[in-house]
């Protein structure tokens, strides 16, 4: 089977713990999705919770129209950032992201990053998390954030959980400023490439269109991002882990 991630996707995989794919599926592949997104946002009232609105559309994820966005080709490209290696999925759907416009100014958010299971040591990648988009993603829409390059951090200290992680990144003065809220210009953290040690760090705001394909290393920092945009944020998510043991991990973890 030919390989479909180029050299320089894989490098850039490596270095910086996620890769852009622009086009990776066809566009129109994500308009039933969306559709049926549409069904359930139409008959939200405004007084509904955001959490209401989330628990309406979780159950479409198990309706084929949202499962065909898993393609054959999203999960041969998973593999083969993962090394080749055969990857699990213990959760048989896909997950929808949806976060309503909700700021009037969006920025750098300074809170709330995290890992979804903990630093594994030694382990080395534990998976691959695959984003795409339902519908057009602006920058300040909303999009997860993530800092490229932190997977490449805190990988020979054994198990560490997320909390921990984050505490001992905070002494750190790339992070220390990243998780300081009173800092101003934090739009610096997306335009300028900051250090740790000999390791490039950088804000990353997935952006972008139905087609489009996020893959993220699952040791990388990540968090929640506001939408400073007219659109509700609508992307469509799964998780690849290297193996069953770490997939339940993962489970247990959250």
């Amino acid at each position: 089977m030919d390989r479909l991630i180029t050299e320089e996707a894989y490098s850039a995989f490596a270095e910086r713990g996620c890769v852009r794919l622009p086009g990776f599926l066809p566009p129109e592949s994500a308009e039933p999705a969306m559709q049926r997104v549409q069904r359930v946002l139409a008959r939200a009232a405004p007084s509904d919770s955001v959490t209401a609105v989330r628990e309406r559309l979780k159950p479409l994820a198990r309706l084929p129209e949202f499962s065909t966005l898993l393609t054959l080709e999203v999960r041969q490209c998973a593999s083969e950032l993962a090394g080749g290696q055969t990857l699990s999925e213990p959760v048989d759907r896909p997950q929808i992201l949806f976060t309503p416009p909700d700021a009037s100014i969006w920025t750098v958010p300074h809170k709330i990053w995290h890992l979804d299971i903990p630093r594994l040591g030694a382990v080395g990648l534990v998976g691959v998390q695959m984003f795409t988009f339902l519908d057009k993603v602006e920058a300040g829409g909303g999009g997860t954030v993530v800092v490229a390059g932190s997977h490449r951090l805190l990988n020979d200290e054994g198990r560490i959980r997320s909390k921990d992680v984050k505490r001992r990144l905070s002494k750190e003065a790339y992070f220390q400023d990243l998780f300081n809220g009173a800092l101003p210009d934090r739009e610096r953290f997306i335009d300028e490439i900051g250090h740790l040690e000999d390791v490039p760090l950088q804000v990353v705001e997935f952006t972008g269109e139905p087609g489009h394909v996020y893959f993220n290393d699952l040791r990388v920092l990540h968090s929640l991002a506001a939408n400073a945009r007219n659109a509700p944020r609508l992307m469509l998510t799964q998780r690849f882990f290297a193996t069953e043991e770490i997939g339940a991990l993962y489970a247990g973890e959250t």
